[in-house]
């Protein structure tokens, strides 16, 4: 009954943006109680290197938290923090299951002159993606397309939804009773070639169990340029795929530190960082790492 009658107060207060952002600029509370401050509307996010960018608050727990905590603080605060370490030098960089565009534009702000490429299949998400970037003012390219080991239609597992975090070509992700959508499924080697894409430098994959596919497809690419990579890998079969795939790359486990592993996986539902083995990043590194500590954002 309270807990209704709370959620009934909060949904009647007018202007609740504004009264969100000044409420930031004197308090930060905690995340159990922050985690009810939701609204719609545009936000600043800045990021530790100096730069910024504006979000879309769309009412989601994602938006929310990098509204409360800020970059690198709340939602996946290491692999933000690892991701901007590794675009600094970047002229290419590619994020494929980019939803509404976090990392994709973290990474145009950090790198406005650098190409930034999008893929993020599900349309109603896209749309949230396109607004993102138009709101920053950006010229990141997105593509409303699927990436797969073949390019032809493919159904897309939808858990629906206005924010839909585990879409997936993968049935087994969430169950074949999801509702299935028809998308148009690409290999990254012909996405990057009829768009004339030059060399990658670095490649976010996030694709709910997706991900072994999505390299097959990229096997030209990542011949060619060796990129460094960040993947989820969500079970140890996936992580087992991978390291198959990718026999000259080292793995490292992103939690609160990086650590190295021949077992990608083995902690299920993780962010991991792929080094080709001769990158000097991997030195840089060596078997475990603080990544605040390699962070010089002067």
């Amino acid at each position: 009954m309270l807990k209704h009658l709370a959620r009934a107060i909060y949904a009647s207060i007018p202007f609740k943006p504004a009264a969100m952002h000044a409420l930031r600029r004197v308090w930060r509370p905690p995340e159990r109680i922050y985690r009810h401050f939701h609204f719609c509307g545009p936000f600043s996010l800045d990021m530790p290197n100096g730069a910024s960018l504006q979000l879309q608050h769309f009412g989601n727990q994602v938006e929310n938290d990098l509204f409360w905590a800020g970059f690198g603080a709340g939602w996946e605060r290491t692999s933000l923090l690892t991701w901007l370490w590794l675009i600094r030098d970047a002229t290419t960089i590619i994020d494929i299951g980019a939803n509404t565009g976090v990392y994709a534009l973290s990474a145009q702000a950090a790198r406005p002159e650098s190409v930034v490429i999008a893929v993020e299949p599900l349309s109603r998400v896209y749309k949230r993606l396109l607004h993102n970037i138009s709101l920053n003012g950006f010229r990141t390219r997105a593509f409303n397309v699927a990436l797969s080991n073949h390019s032809c239609n493919v159904l897309l597992f939808d858990p629906g939804g206005s924010h839909a975090y585990s879409a997936s070509l993968n049935p087994k992700m969430l169950g074949a009773d999801m509702e299935a959508v028809s998308v148009q499924a690409l290999r990254l080697d012909d996405l990057l070639e009829t768009e004339n894409v030059g060399s990658v430098q670095v490649m976010k994959i996030d694709v709910e169990m997706h991900e072994p596919e999505v390299i097959e497809g990229a096997s030209r690419c990542i011949e060619r340029d060796q990129p460094a990579m960040l993947i989820e890998i969500l079970n140890e079969t996936i992580g087992m795929r991978l390291a198959a795939a990718l026999p000259g790359y080292v793995f490292y486990q992103i939690d609160e530190r990086l650590e190295m592993t021949d077992k990608p996986g083995n902690l299920a539902g993780r962010n991991y960082l792929l080094l080709p083995q001769h990158d000097l990043r991997v030195n840089e590194l060596g078997e475990i790492a603080d990544i605040r500590s390699l962070c010089d954002w002067s």
